[in-house]
């Protein structure tokens, strides 16, 4: 009798689990517009995080770099010059 309670609580735990999933609804991936405006933003709220542009890709498009460190952080060219 034991063995049929714990089972069945276990079946009604992983159903109640199953069900707490989010349902997606429509398309549900940003444009990489989007992203670059959330990134931008998460970098202006928070003084440890920045999105910089490191340079171009081969169409031209720029390649982004998105750094958290205490404070402002390191650059790209400071990370350079300290040879690393």
């Amino acid at each position: 009798m034991r063995e049929r309670s714990i089972f069945f609580l276990l079946l009604v735990a992983g159903a109640v689990l199953v069900r707490a999933q989010p349902t997606f609804q429509g398309t549900t991936t940003p444009t990489w517009e989007e992203v670059i405006a959330r990134y931008t933003e998460l970098g202006d709220l928070y003084g440890g995080a920045r999105l910089m542009e490191i340079g171009h890709d081969d169409d031209g498009s720029p390649i982004h770099l998105f750094v958290i460190a205490e404070g402002r952080g390191p650059t790209p060219d400071s990370i350079r010059a300290a040879g690393k």
